[in-house]
């Protein structure tokens, strides 16, 4: 049995009044236990919800290992039980945009992908990261509080 849950949801709200904040792209890392981690980008829609599928994450390790053959082996089942979300700051959305316009037509990524990533509010608020830990559940639901920048 996979401990990883066909369902991850993610609420982003806000620390200071717990509205949903729509329009933030976060980064989550599944951690490999052979070679290199993967990373995906997701953005949450107009009621702050970042919805992540098992198959979304398969899809995405599928697609690495085939591009990179050489620096990634683990498949999901191989990761440890745990993911890290990451809302960054405006300087490492741009370093993402930057490395994304090196990857352009490949790894599906698109112009208009990366005139999202652009638009972005991560800049409205201050980085954060948070580890949750798997055991088996079919959907894990979470809510992750960010805190307006000054």
């Amino acid at each position: 049995m996979s401990v990883f849950p066909d369902i991850v949801k993610v609420k982003i709200i806000s620390s200071e009044n717990g509205k949903p904040i729509p329009n933030i792209v976060v980064f989550a890392t599944l951690f490999a236990r052979h070679k290199n981690n993967y990373h995906l980008m997701l953005f949450s829609d107009e009621h702050g919800i970042i919805e992540i599928t098992k198959d979304m994450m398969n899809n995405e390790i599928d697609m690495v290992r085939n591009f990179w053959i050489m620096d990634y082996s683990s498949k999901l089942e191989d990761c440890e039980p745990r993911l890290l979300f990451e809302v960054f700051d405006r300087e490492r959305v741009n370093r993402a945009i930057k490395a994304g316009k090196l990857y352009l037509n490949s790894l599906g990524i698109t112009q208009e992908y990366l005139d999202r990533l652009s638009k972005v509010d991560n800049y409205r608020y201050l980085p954060i990261s948070k580890t949750i830990e798997l055991s088996g559940e079919k959907v894990v639901e979470f809510e992750l509080k960010i805190a307006e920048a000054t």
